[in-house]
Formats: C-alpha cells, structure tokens, sequence
C-alpha cells in the first residue's frame, strides 16, 4: 500500500520488523495536520492519527521505547514552537511539550536503549535533552542538529549532525566537541551505525557518504 499522506522520518521496531512507524502529515480541508501513520501488517495497511488539531503543526521525528511501542515520540512543531508529542497508547491519544527556549521545528529525536527515560532532541538551535520522559526539556548543545545516533555499544555516546558537521557527546549529551575529521562535506543529513563493525556513517547534502571507525 501507498500512502498518500506526507512523509518525514520512519522507524521500524526492532523487536517486530512488522510495526512501522511514520512520522509526517495528513492532508485535510486544504491544510497540512502533523500525524503518525501506523502499520502493524509490514505496511499493508495504515492507520494515521492526527497529532494537533493546530493547522500550523509539523512532524518531522518519530521514535520508539525501546521494549514497548505502545510509547511513540513526534518531533516537530506547533504554532512556529519546537515541540514533542508523546503517546503512551499506540498513537490513538497524544500530550505535547514545547521545548523552552527554542524556536525551530524537532527534527531527530532518540531514546536511550538502556533508560528510555533518557531522550534527546535536535533542532537547528541545538539539543534537547530529557532526563523523564518527554515530560520536560533542557538545553544542552549550542549547535544545529537534524540527525541523531546513540551508540549501541555505548549510549553514553550520542552522535549529532547537522550543517556544521558531526558532533559528539561523551556523557549522555551534557557537553559536546566536534567530530569532523577526514569529514569535507559538513552539511550532514543522516547517521548510522554499524554495531558489528563499529562504524559511523554519514550522510551529506550533495557530498555522498562518509565513514569513520569508532
């Protein structure tokens, strides 16, 4: 199945290949709502659940508790305000935090494997961070991000990339140092890594991909 609706970011539960989870809009009455698209089937079949009744809303972000996908997380905006929704039933309700101090759209969120407590956000103004669950948000990184990557092997580390390059975070996201070596593309869309190999890969706009070992 095709869905007709716009698109921004998937996630698919790693535990059941089946459940996929779409972060974008739904087209309404001449207006874009932001919402989730939902497939329980491997993309059979759809639902779509509107995040906002807010006509000026926006997701571009979804992520998953790691053990319990009943919990979902949306970044995006509402009314020009960076914002985070969060359901804790599958998607069919939802609450919403505004990131305070912010002003650009959420455009990567992650959740921490180990304690999903533990989530970070990425906007072009810098990092969120939240230490309970979405309920509440604090600065930590000065630097535009629109991707983001806990290390498997490690989720003390958390890579972070955006036009500025890669940055990474040592200490789940309290300080953050440059990650650019051998990097001469630095406007970076996409991370990766391969857990086996222990390899960090990113994507750039109009540079083609870089790897570096981690």
């Amino acid at each position: 199945m095709v869905l007709s609706d716009n698109c921004e970011d998937l996630v698919i539960n790693k535990n059941n290949f089946d459940h996929i989870f779409i972060a974008g809009s739904i087209w309404s009455n001449g207006v874009d709502y932001a919402a989730l698209h939902k497939s329980l089937n491997g993309g059979a079949s759809w639902t779509h659940k509107k995040l906002s009744t807010s006509k000026n809303s926006y997701a571009y972000a979804v992520a998953i508790h790691p053990s319990n996908d009943n919990i979902v997380y949306a970044g995006g905006s509402v009314a020009d305000k960076p914002t985070v929704f969060k359901s804790t039933n599958g998607g069919s309700s939802w609450s919403k935090t505004t990131l305070i101090g912010g002003y650009y759209p959420v455009y990567a969120l992650a959740v921490d494997p180990n304690t999903p407590s533990r989530i970070y956000a990425g906007t072009w103004q810098g990092i969120f961070w939240s230490a309970n669950s979405g309920s509440s948000w604090t600065r930590r990184g000065g630097f535009g991000a629109v991707c983001l990557k806990i290390n498997p092997n490690n989720p003390s580390i958390i890579y972070a990339g955006g036009i500025d390059g890669v940055y990474v975070s040592t200490d789940y996201g309290n300080t953050w140092n440059e990650f650019n070596d051998g990097l001469t593309i630095k406007d970076v869309q996409w991370l990766d890594i391969d857990k086996s190999h222990k390899i960090l890969y990113a994507a750039t706009a109009g540079g083609g991909v870089y790897k570096r070992t981690l």
